[in-house]
Parts: structure tokens; sequence; C-alpha cells
């Protein structure tokens, strides 16, 4: 699985994950770095959703509060955080709307 972020290659640095378009977990990614930066389109209405982060891979929590967009480009921004492993849960969509999530680490 490829790590990303701290990479001198600026591609190395960014993750699109799949588009998610159901109450679920995303695939988890491998990140390296403290400062972490989210591009999540919502298309169709109202999602929820929550970043999570792990150390391990197996114990996940939420790095920030569960968050409720409506369609459109949301941003969210985090630094100083320390993880090892990133993921996306949505817990609210209805049929037809999708969220989907670009990850950039460093």
């Amino acid at each position: 699985m490829p790590i990303y972020g701290l990479s001198t290659e600026i591609a190395r640095d960014i993750y699109t994950f799949d588009t998610l378009t159901a109450v679920g977990i995303s695939e988890s990614v491998e990140v390296r770095g403290t400062n972490l930066t989210f591009i999540n389109i919502v298309t169709g209405g109202s999602v929820t959703w929550e970043i999570q982060c792990s150390l391990d891979g197996t114990n996940w929590a939420s790095i920030d509060t569960a968050k409720t967009k409506s369609a459109g480009t949301h941003a969210d921004f985090y630094t100083g955080r320390v993880t090892r492993y990133v993921r996306i849960e949505v817990t609210s969509i209805n049929i037809g709307y999708t969220l989907s999530v670009t990850l950039g680490a460093s």
C-alpha cells in the first residue's frame, strides 16, 4: 500500500478515496505527515460523514465531529495531527447522493 505525505513528488501527497454512495466506511489510506487537508464534494443533497484516524489500522477514532454538508465543495484543514491511517465513514446519505473526498498530506 502506498504512503501519502512528505514526498518530494506532489502526486504522492494526494489521494482520492473511492466515491461514497451509501452508509459505510471507505478504504483506509496510510499517511505520513501532521498536516491534513480534505476537499469534499457532495452531490444531490445533505450528507453526514466523519473523518477517522488510526495509529495501528485497527482502532479508529474521529479526528473531528461529524459533518453534515449540503451539495457543493467543502474543505477541512487539520494541523499537528499525528496519525498513520485515515478513512471516511458516511453515517447518513440518501439514494442518489454522493460524497467524493480527496486528501492532501504533508
